[in-house]
C-alpha cells in the first residue's frame, strides 16, 4: 500500500494522542475517605466499577479508530497488485524504476505550435518526472548515448534534462529506447516503466531498428511499461537540401568546381523557392562557424550564386547545379542554403570545404607505344575536350621509361633529379625494372614532397629479383613477392583515405565491386610502418579481405601509392582485370581520380565529413607538431594529440555541423598547419515522414504501450499509473460515518444520564 499524501496519514497516527490523553486526564485522582455505612456496598461497586472501565476503553477504541480512519481517507492509500513474488511492488526493493527517453535527433527541431518539438518533448520530461514518486529511480536517455543511467536523485535528472541538447549523428529514438530495456534489466526494482517522448516518423522508427527493441522486449525478464508520447504531426511545410555532390574536394586552379544540390519539399501548395551558394575566404571567417553564423554572416561573402527553383504540390523535388570557376588557391568555405523560413531550418543550409592548389602538372610513364598504352589514364584525368577548354584539371606530360642504350632523346631514364621537380606527380604504368640512379632520383622526389603512382603489371616478372632491392621495397613500402591467379576484386573497408574520396557520395552497396573483376595481381609482403593498406582485395572463399589492391606509403614529405593490378593493357586485353573495360567502368574513372589527386596534391586530406566520422588532416610538414588545436563551430578551442609518425591530425569528436578549423604552432622551420574542414548532417536525420495509423499499428505488432497525449500527458499518466491499483477511498469514508455514529451511540448509551 501506498498514500498520495504520506504526511496526512502520519499526522492521523500523531493525532491518536488526543483520545488517549482526554481519556486520561478526565478520569481524575479519588481522595479516599473510609465510610462505614457503606461498607457492605463494597462489593457492588466493584463490579461497577468494571463495568465502566470497560466502557470508556471501548469509546476510546473507538475514538482512536475514527482518527486512523480521517488520516487514511485525507491520505488517499492506493493498493498496488501484487508481483508473481506475492509481494506488493511497492514493499519491494526499489519502489519504481523509471526511465524518459528524450528523441534528441535533428528532426525534432521541427516547429510545432511556436516551439519547437525538442524543447516540448524536454518540457514533458520534466513534468514526467515532477510528479514520479520521489523514491523512484530516474534516468534519462537521448541520442547522444553519454549517460546511460540512473541519475542519483530527481535533481539530477532535471539537470540532465536541462544539458540536453539536439543530437547530429546519434542513435535513434529506436535504438535509445532498446538503450532504456538494457538500463532496465540493470534494476532490482519490479515496477519498471519506460517513456518514449518521440514522434511517428519512419526514420526515427525505421523497421529495422523497431524490429532490433521489439526482440529486446519480448526477452526481458521483467517487462517495463511503455508509455508513448507522440509529438508530431503530418501538418507541416518543409523544405530540405537532400544532397550535396561536389566534383572535387582538392582542384587545382585550372579547373573549376561543379557543385550539384539536389533539394526536396513537401507542402499543401506550389511555390518558388531560392537556393544560394555563398563562398567565404578562410581567413575572414566569423569566431563562430555553424551553420547559422555562417548563414547570419552572409554579408562578409566574397561571392554569391542564386538559382529559383519551382516546386509542386505534395512532395516534389528539384536540382541545381552551380559552376565555379577561378577559385582562390587555398581554402574556400562555402554554404548552399534556401532562402525563406519553414517547418524545419536546421535542414535549410549545408556547409563545405574545397582546397585549391597551382597547377598540378603530372608526368605519366607508360612502356611503348605510350600514347597507347597510357590512353585510359590520360583520357581518365585530362579529357580532349577538358584539355581544348583549359578546363583539364591535370596537365599531362607523357614518356616512355628509356634506358641506357636506348636513344629516346627524352625519357624517365634521361630526366635528371632536377627535371623532376618541375612535377606534381610522378605515375608509373607498368614499370619494368628500374635501374638504381633512376630509383634514387624517384626516391628523392618523393622525400622532397613529390607524389609517385605506381601500377604494377607484367613487367614485374621480367625481373622480379629487381623489385625486391630494399631501396624498391623502401620506396614502395612493401616487396612484391609472387603473381597471383585469382578471380576477385577490391574490397575496401571504409572510405576515410583521400585516395577513395570520390567514392564518399555513394552509399557503400551502391558501389558495384564486382563489376570490376581482378583476374591477377601482385601480392605484397613485409609491409612498411608508414604504408596503409587503402583497399584491399576480397577473398571469395570465405568472403574476407584479403591481400592489398592499393597501398598507400608516406615517404618523407611526399606520398607513394602503389596499385598492385595494372591499367594500361592494350585494347581488350583483360587477362590482368576488367577495371576498365567490365561492366562499371566509372569505378575506374573515380578511382584513378583519386589516386592521382592523392599525389599530385601532396598530402591532401578529406574536407567534408558527416557527424561522428573520424577526421583526418594531412599536412606535408617535415618536423610535424605533436599537438594541435582543433577549434569548434561553436568557438570552443580543443588541444588535439597528433599522430606525428603519419603527419595527420586525428579528431574524433566532429558532431556539430560547420566548419571546423585545425591550427598548429610554427615549428623550427616556421611551417604551420592552417586548414578547414566541414561537417554536414545526412538528409536522412531530417526527414519527417510520418507512418499512417494503420502502418504504425502494423509496426508495433504485439508490442503493448500506452499512448499519452502531449498536452494531457502527466493526467493521463496519472490515470495509467493507478489503473490495476484499487484505491479505499469510498471505504473508507463509509467507515469514517459508522465510526461517528458508533462513537455518538455508545456515549449516548453509557453517559445519557
Amino acid at each position: 500500500m501506498i498514500f498520495t499524501t504520506t504526511s496526512l496519514f502520519i499526522a492521523g497516527l500523531i493525532a491518536t494522542i488526543i483520545p488517549i490523553a482526554i481519556h486520561l486526564l478526565s478520569k481524575g485522582k479519588p481522595k479516599k475517605i473510609v465510610f462505614p455505612a457503606l461498607r457492605f456496598t463494597q462489593a457492588t461497586y466493584a463490579s461497577t466499577r468494571r463495568r465502566v472501565t470497560l466502557k470508556r476503553l471501548l469509546q476510546l477504541a473507538v475514538r482512536i479508530a475514527l482518527v486512523v480512519a480521517l488520516g487514511l481517507a485525507l491520505a488517499r492509500p492506493i493498493i498496488a497488485p501484487r508481483s508473481s513474488s506475492g509481494v506488493s511492488r511497492e514493499s519491494e526493493a526499489g519502489t519504481l524504476a523509471a526511465i524518459v527517453v528524450v528523441d534528441s535527433s535533428p528532426r525534432m527541431a521541427r516547429v510545432r505550435n511556436n516551439a519547437s518539438l525538442f524543447d516540448s518533448a524536454v518540457a514533458t520530461a520534466r513534468a514526467i518526472v515532477e510528479q514520479l514518486p520521489k523514491d523512484a529511480q530516474i534516468a534519462i536517455l537521448s541520442g547522444d548515448a553519454l549517460e546511460d543511467a540512473f541519475q542519483t536523485d530527481r535533481v539530477a535528472a532535471k539537470t540532465r534534462l536541462e544539458k540536453l541538447t539536439i543530437t547530429h549523428g546519434g542513435r535513434s529514438a529506436a535504438d535509445s529506447s532498446r538503450a532504456a530495456l538494457a538500463l532496465s534489466e540493470k534494476s532490482e526494482a519490479s515496477a519498471r516503466e519506460i517513456y518514449i517522448l518521440s514522434d511517428a516518423t519512419r526514420e526515427s522508427w525505421n523497421e529495422r531498428e523497431t524490429s532490433r527493441f521489439q526482440r529486446a522486449y519480448d526477452g526481458a525478464e521483467v517487462k517495463p511499461t511503455l508509455y508513448f508520447v507522440d509529438l508530431g504531426d503530418s501538418a507541416y511545410r518543409n523544405a530540405t537540401i537532400t544532397d550535396l555532390a561536389l566534383s572535387a574536394e582538392t582542384l587545382s586552379s585550372r579547373s573549376s568546381l561543379r557543385v550539384d544540390v539536389d533539394v526536396e519539399r513537401v507542402a499543401d501548395v506550389d511555390a518558388e523557392l531560392a537556393l544560394e551558394i555563398l563562398l567565404f575566404n578562410f581567413d575572414a571567417l566569423p569566431e563562430k562557424t555553424d551553420v547559422a553564423a555562417l548563414a547570419n554572416n552572409d554579408k562578409n561573402a566574397y561571392r554569391r550564386e542564386t538559382q529559383t527553383l519551382t516546386f509542386s504540390s505534395g512532395r516534389s523535388r528539384q536540382s541545381a547545379v552551380f559552376y565555379l570557376a577561378n577559385l582562390p588557391v587555398g581554402t574556400t568555405v562555402g554554404l548552399a542554403r534556401i532562402l525563406g523560413a519553414d517547418a524545419l531550418e536546421l535542414d535549410n543550409a549545408r556547409p563545405f570545404v574545397v582546397e585549391t592548389t597551382d597547377d598540378w602538372k603530372t608526368l605519366v610513364v607508360a612502356p611503348e607505344p605510350v600514347d597507347e598504352r597510357a590512353l585510359f589514364l590520360t583520357q581518365a584525368l585530362a579529357p580532349d575536350d577538358e584539355r581544348r577548354l583549359g578546363r583539364a584539371p591535370f596537365e599531362l606530360e607523357t614518356l616512355p621509361y628509356g634506358a641506357a642504350d636506348d636513344q629516346t632523346p627524352r625519357s624517365l631514364f634521361s630526366l635528371a633529379p632536377r627535371d623532376l621537380q618541375a612535377y606534381r606527380a610522378v605515375m608509373l604504368l607498368d614499370p619494368p625494372p628500374l635501374d638504381d640512379a633512376t630509383i634514387a632520383k624517384l626516391t628523392a622526389y618523393v622525400e622532397a614532397g613529390g607524389g609517385l603512382a605506381v601500377f604494377l603489371g607484367a613487367a614485374v616478372q621480367t625481373n622480379l629479383t629487381a623489385f625486391q632491392s630494399a631501396d624498391v621495397v623502401r620506396l614502395l613500402g612493401a616487396k612484391p613477392v609472387e603473381r597471383v591467379r585469382a578471380s576477385t576484386q577490391l574490397a575496401p573497408q571504409n572510405y576515410d583515405a583521400p585516395i577513395l574520396a570520390p567514392f564518399r557520395p555513394f552509399a557503400r552497396d551502391e558501389i558495384p565491386w564486382d563489376a570490376a573483376p581482378v583476374y591477377q595481381y601482385w601480392r605484397l609482403d613485409e609491409l612498411a610502418e608508414s604504408a596503409t593498406v587503402v583497399a584491399p582485395y576480397l577473398r571469395t572463399e570465405n568472403n574476407q579481405t584479403g591481400d592489398p589492391a592499393v597501398l598507400e606509403n608516406l615517404l618523407g614529405l611526399g606520398v607513394v601509392a602503389t596499385t598492385t593490378t595494372p591499367i594500361s593493357d592494350l585494347g581488350a586485353d583483360r587477362s590482368w582485370n576488367a577495371l576498365v573495360s567490365g561492366d562499371a567502368p566509372w569505378i575506374f574513372l573515380l578511382l584513378v581520380d583519386g589516386i592521382a589527386r592523392r599525389v599530385a596534391s601532396g598530402s591532401a586530406s578529406i574536407l567534408n565529413y558527416e557527424p561522428g566520422e573520424r577526421v583526418a588532416v594531412r599536412a606535408p610538414i617535415k618536423d610535424f607538431p605533436a599537438v594541435a588545436t582543433i577549434t569548434t563551430p561553436d568557438g570552443e578551442e580543443i588541444a588535439t594529440p597528433t599522430d606525428v609518425e603519419r603527419r595527420q591530425i586525428r579528431f574524433p569528436g566532429a558532431t556539430t555541423p560547420g566548419v571546423y578549423r585545425a591550427r598548429t604552432r610554427p615549428n623550427a622551420r616556421g611551417e604551420a598547419i592552417n586548414a578547414a574542414f566541414a561537417v554536414a548532417s545526412r538528409a536522412e536525420e531530417f526527414e519527417l515522414a510520418r507512418y499512417s495509423d494503420e502502418e504504425w499499428r502494423r509496426l508495433w505488432r504485439e508490442t503493448p504501450y500506452k499512448t499519452l497525449e502531449l498536452h494531457a500527458a502527466t493526467s493521463e499518466l496519472d490515470k495509467a499509473r493507478r489503473a490495476g491499483r484499487s484505491e479505499p477511498y469510498v471505504a473508507l469514508i463509509i467507515l469514517l460515518a459508522a465510526l461517528v455514529v458508533l462513537d455518538v451511540r455508545l456515549s449516548d448509551r453509557f453517559y445519557k444520564k
